[in-house]
């Protein structure tokens, strides 16, 4: 008996795993933007990280809350880990993952399980992407392409947080990659089961200071990710456009006033005067 209800609570289920650091500006929208979806046979899973600001005391007055599971480490743990301990811990037929500083449409993951439950081929869905800034205003739309494997490798265009995957394709992410785990694990994924695109802007990626220092450690772990499974076109490509890549999130319209001091680093080093 307590089988077949546990296998109801799982049906139709959506786990969403949070990985959570220093998001204090950002953890209330998050979880705001999940618990006012349409579709309500939700879980959300945040695996929080200690953190130097107040993030834990935002996520406090979530405890109560049914919906939501707080998974609190004792050290940090990076992404890839905390993705992995979110997951473990989800019952979900269904798993989305959400980075602590972007946001759902309303009709988000309802719109993603309809599309799963009409495609039983398509193990995985993705959609367009709007980005926004530290406030949450709109910065530009982003459209990704229908799914080709070849391209994505070259140049990828999933934003992570748009992602819901059925249960039996949600791998463990790679621990070793902190960065770009969600690359690996995409890479994996795809070699097991279809990817499908729904055309609609369903995810609010925000654009803030705090992923710059980021960014450069995100291109060399890739670059790890593509040798390590012998794509070396997308490695050679990745390889000469990194310097680029980094200089041009850093100048794209951030109004950022630190900014100044890095872009005229890549300036100098790069010899782009």
């Amino acid at each position: 008996m307590n089988g077949d209800t546990d296998k109801m609570k799982k049906d139709g289920l959506v786990s969403v795993i949070i990985p959570v650091y220093k998001a204090e500006k950002f953890i209330d929208d998050t979880l705001k933007s999940i618990l006012n979806q349409t579709y309500k046979n939700i879980e959300i899973i945040v695996v929080y990280n200690p953190s130097p600001d107040d993030t834990w005391k935002r996520l406090k007055k979530y405890e109560k809350n049914p919906k939501i599971k707080i998974i609190k480490n004792t050290k940090r743990a990076n992404c890839s880990k905390s993705r992995n301990i979110g997951m473990k811990s989800s019952n979900g037929e269904f798993i989305a993952l959400c980075d602590a500083d972007d946001m759902f449409d309303p009709k988000k993951i309802e719109k993603q399980v309809e599309y799963l439950r009409k495609n039983v081929n398509i193990g995985l869905t993705y959609t367009n992407t709007v980005r926004v800034d530290e406030k949450g205003n709109e910065i530009e739309r982003i459209k990704s392409p229908a799914w080709n494997k070849k391209r994505w490798i070259s140049s990828p265009f999933i934003t992570i947080s748009s992602v819901v995957v059925r249960r039996k394709y949600a791998f463990e992410f790679n621990e070793e990659f902190a960065m770009a785990g969600d690359y690996d694990w995409l890479i994996r994924l795809s070699n097991k089961t279809e990817f499908g695109r729904i055309k609609e802007f369903l995810v609010y990626y925000r654009i803030h200071e705090q992923q710059m220092s980021s960014k450069l450690s995100d291109n060399i772990d890739a670059l790890r990710v593509l040798w390590g499974y012998g794509y070396i076109l997308p490695f050679l490509k990745r390889l000469t456009l990194t310097p680029y890549r980094v200089f041009k999130i850093i100048n794209k319209r951030l109004l950022f006033e630190k900014t100044k001091r890095i872009r005229y680093f890549f300036l100098k080093v790069f010899g782009w005067c």
